[in-house]
């Protein structure tokens, strides 16, 4: 799972950092097709990255070929290439100065957030219990997926100091915009209304899960989803601060609660 989270970081610096309007188009080509050929025609650096992407995952198939298990390999390369996909839509997005609607933001930020492949990740490593119905389930993104996604979202864009890549607005601004208010008013009602929709609409996935589904694995959405809520909040940048989330893993792991 650290390889592959370090391939997603590294990804979404190429799309909004270093990669040029030129570039970009070939790169997200080579990898919507995953095609070694075509990412031989790159740039060198995004030739390296592309290609070391491309035998990773080769390796996580033969190391769950023993298991009988190297076909969930290939949900988790569809996840990669939607995460990239949304990574593109942003850079876009930026390169045309295009403000979407918020509902459009969220279908894309949704899934740049990382939700959708972190949990396909979590599942393809885990044991008898996902089944090939468990990954076609979270590979098309459920609700519950979908909503803990958007809250992680609208979560991370409500810190005080946050400033997205280039022009690419965020939620925030895209609400404010939409209904003609400031930036402050927007927060405030993103999070009375929106936020706690989406803690309600995440509850009630979970009172209600899909059939066929194990409830663990509705569980491990909804729990990653608690742990995101503590990562990304008003005062507190977990991703980018460590040191801020430190309080918390002291508490789960060297003081606990007793239960």
């Amino acid at each position: 799972m650290s390889k592959t989270e370090l391939l997603m970081t590294l990804a979404d610096d190429t799309y909004d950092s270093y990669g040029s309007f030129e570039e970009l188009e070939p790169f997200n080509d080579a990898i919507q097709r995953w095609d070694r050929e075509a990412a031989h025609k790159l740039p060198e650096y995004m030739k390296v990255f592309v290609l070391k992407m491309f035998d990773t995952f080769s390796e996580y198939e033969e190391e769950l070929r023993e298991e009988g298990n190297a076909y969930r390999v290939d949900y988790q390369r569809r996840a990669m290439k939607a995460l990239c996909q949304s990574y593109y839509d942003e850079f876009l997005w930026s390169h045309y100065g295009y403000i979407p609607k918020l509902d459009e933001h969220l279908k894309v930020s949704a899934v740049s957030v990382g939700y959708p492949i972190i949990h396909c990740l979590f599942m393809v490593g885990m044991g008898d219990i996902v089944t090939k119905e468990a990954l076609d389930w979270v590979i098309h993104v459920p609700k519950i997926n979908g909503v803990a996604g958007i809250l992680c979202r609208l979560l991370d864009d409500m810190k005080p100091d946050k400033v997205e890549k280039e022009y690419i607005p965020t939620t925030i601004q895209c609400y404010a915009m939409e209904h003609g208010i400031t930036e402050e008013e927007a927060k405030q009602q993103v999070r009375e209304t929106l936020i706690e929709h989406q803690w309600k609409r995440l509850n009630e996935e979970l009172l209600k899960p899909d059939p066929g589904i194990p409830m663990a694995l509705h569980m491990l959405l909804f729990n990653q989803a608690c742990v995101m809520a503590q990562i990304y909040n008003e005062t507190d940048d977990g991703y980018n601060n460590p040191e801020d989330i430190k309080k918390y893993a002291l508490m789960m792991y060297v003081d606990p609660v007793p239960i």
